[in-house]
């Protein structure tokens, strides 16, 4: 009795180990290189729909990893303090630009 209470341990590590391997095996939800989980597409879709309402409603042209894009309407009628930078561009000359909770916004002129 006392060998098999010894082998006990090890047997129920062994299955243990087996099964995980089996369940990992048969686990067809398992990321591929490259592949978006699910949890993160259902928040990304959520932020484009809230993107979508400002877009509507205010002056929120776009936004990207590093500043917030506003029209000009309204950069300007949001922040009376900014600074100003020359473009090399004939249509938009110039960059307004300003930073509210440690993001960068701004509007091109």
């Amino acid at each position: 009795m006392s060998q098999s209470i010894e082998k006990a341990p090890k047997e129920a590590a062994t299955s243990v180990q087996g099964a995980q391997e089996l369940v990992q095996g048969q686990n067809t939800t398992a990321l591929k290189a490259n592949q978006v989980p699910d949890e993160i597409l259902y928040e990304l879709a959520a932020m484009q729909k809230r993107f979508r309402e400002i877009y509507r409603e205010t002056g929120l042209t776009a936004i990207s990893d590093e500043d917030v894009q506003l029209n000009e309407e309204a950069f300007l009628a949001t922040f009376s303090a900014y600074e100003l930078k020359a473009r090399e561009c004939e249509e938009y000359p110039e960059k307004l630009f300003t930073e509210f909770a440690e993001v960068r916004f701004f509007c091109i002129r």
